[in-house]
């Protein structure tokens, strides 16, 4: 590709800054705050509460503390913004997770180690009008394992492709600290910010030909599958696997499949998990790019050595990690989950780490939960979608 001339090489930066900047002006003016969260209040220990030591809840406790580690100590959390108001620090989220951490290996009976943690600890939730504190809809996601190929070959026929090199990543609070903590993903055309293609662009109208493609799946499905998940283990015929990890998006609004076969009565809701949409689309083949289209949202990967990584870069713990709105809950944060799972006579009562976050996790009253690797926990994951109580832990002198 010829490179323009030395002095319009100088000027497109500057028009691209330029654009930008008035863009995100713009957005600025027209944007307009929803209800405000503002800070998470005191809140009473559940009276059933249950807390349970062990491998998992000690390494998300572990990856919580490697995080923390790299902000400096006063750094506000969550950040202060239109949505939400600061909770606490870095360093009073690091104190409690540390003294939980040391609490948790010291080995107390149950009884004992609940009533430490009610003394010690403050409880912290939403403000829940009309409500109980602390009620959230908790869902549930997973690492896939799909088989894959290095090359389009039959059987593999779908593309995994890396971040395109004309993606645009644009975080409004560069621009203004005012701004909506917010991230816009577009492309630069003659000099100026436009959306990303969409989904049925990419997919169906071949505006990405020629891109880098990591790998191919078996079908649009699986790779569908693999974008609303964000993260995966691709295995290979010939015996090796490699993770896959999200790398960015096109910037469109997420869009439930399930939700939309829904509404046009195509799926009961409980049969809206993913072995029903895949039997669904199995059904329906001349129905596929009408479905795929519903949610324009595509997302780009990249390797990784190791997974599945949540948007702090620390490796996700099954059922011990959750994706939270990180306007709302401190990234970091240590929370008290209890949910019923599918087909439990008892709630699952543990720790969880807010170690991630999701594009369809947004306010205070949603939590996605991490349910792990494979089929096992992909059925779960498909199939939790129930009301619990979420709680945010912090130790003595923090913030609050």
């Amino acid at each position: 590709m010829r490179r323009p001339p030395h002095a319009l090489r100088r000027w497109i930066p500057a028009a691209l800054a330029a654009g930008l900047l008035v863009l995100a002006l713009v957005m600025h003016l027209k944007w307009r705050p929803g209800p405000e969260v503002g800070p998470l209040r005191a809140a009473a220990p559940p009276a059933d509460l249950a807390v349970h030591p062990g491998p998992g809840i000690d390494a998300a406790l572990a990856a919580a503390l490697r995080h923390l580690d790299r902000l400096a100590p006063e750094t506000p959390l969550p950040p202060p913004g239109p949505r939400g108001r600061s909770v606490t620090t870095a360093a009073a989220l690091r104190d409690t997770a540390a003294e939980l951490r040391r609490l948790l290996a010291a080995g107390l009976p149950p009884e004992r180690l609940d009533a430490e943690i009610r003394r010690r600890f403050a409880f912290l939730a939403p403000a829940a009008p009309g409500g109980e504190a602390g009620d959230v809809l908790v869902t549930g996601y997973f690492q896939p394992r799909l088989r894959a190929s290095r090359h389009r070959a039959p059987g593999y026929t779908y593309p995994l492709y890396g971040r395109p090199r004309d993606l645009v990543r644009v975080p409004l609070r560069d621009f203004d600290p005012g701004l909506p903590d917010a991230t816009l993903w577009g492309r630069v055309d003659h000099g100026r910010l436009r959306p990303y293609y969409t989904r049925r662009q990419i997919d169906w109208e071949g505006a990405l030909a020629g891109a880098e493609v990591l790998a191919w799946v078996a079908s649009p499905m699986a790779g569908l599958e693999l974008h609303v998940q964000g993260s995966g283990i691709l295995d290979f015929p010939d015996g090796t696997s490699r993770f896959v990890h999200y790398a960015g998006s096109n910037g469109r609004p997420y869009r439930s499949v399930g939700a939309w076969l829904i509404q046009r009565g195509q799926l009961a809701p409980e049969a809206a998990d993913w072995p029903g949409i895949r039997a669904w689309a199995a059904a329906h083949p001349e129905r596929l790019p009408e479905l795929l289209a519903a949610n324009a949202r595509y997302v780009f990967f990249r390797w990784e050595k190791e997974g599945p990584l949540g948007s702090l870069g620390e490796r996700l713990v099954p059922m011990h990690s959750v994706a939270l709105d990180p306007a709302v809950y401190p990234p970091g944060a240590v929370l008290y989950l209890e949910v019923p799972l599918p087909g439990e006579p008892a709630p699952y009562r543990a720790l969880v780490v807010s170690l991630d976050t999701g594009a369809a996790i947004q306010g205070p009253g949603r939590v996605d939960l991490y349910c792990g690797t494979g089929p096992a926990a992909g059925r779960l994951a498909g199939a939790l979608r129930a009301r619990g109580r979420l709680f945010l832990l912090l130790g003595p002198g923090s913030n609050r």
